[in-house]
């Protein structure tokens, strides 16, 4: 069983070490930028041809609301 969590804790322990090494160093550098050029690919799919898009504005257009009649019913008296 010792042997078992020796393991666990040295595979855990690895991959902390690839964490920070590709965090705080270079190593990961090409990883971030092929996922920020995919969420911008992303982004850019989903905005073409949406009729509540601003065109000018990269906004989302909100409708007013429609004018409707106070629930009680009109009375104008």
């Amino acid at each position: 069983m010792e042997t078992f969590l020796d393991i666990i804790s040295a595979i855990v322990f690895g991959l902390l070490l690839v964490f920070f090494l590709l965090v705080f160093t270079p190593l990961g550098d090409s990883l971030a930028a092929s996922g920020r050029q995919a969420l911008l690919n992303r982004d850019a799919a989903t905005a073409v041809d949406l009729p509540w898009r601003n065109q000018s504005r990269d906004e989302v257009v909100v409708p007013p609301p429609a004018e409707t009649e106070p629930r009680g019913g009109s009375s104008n008296s």
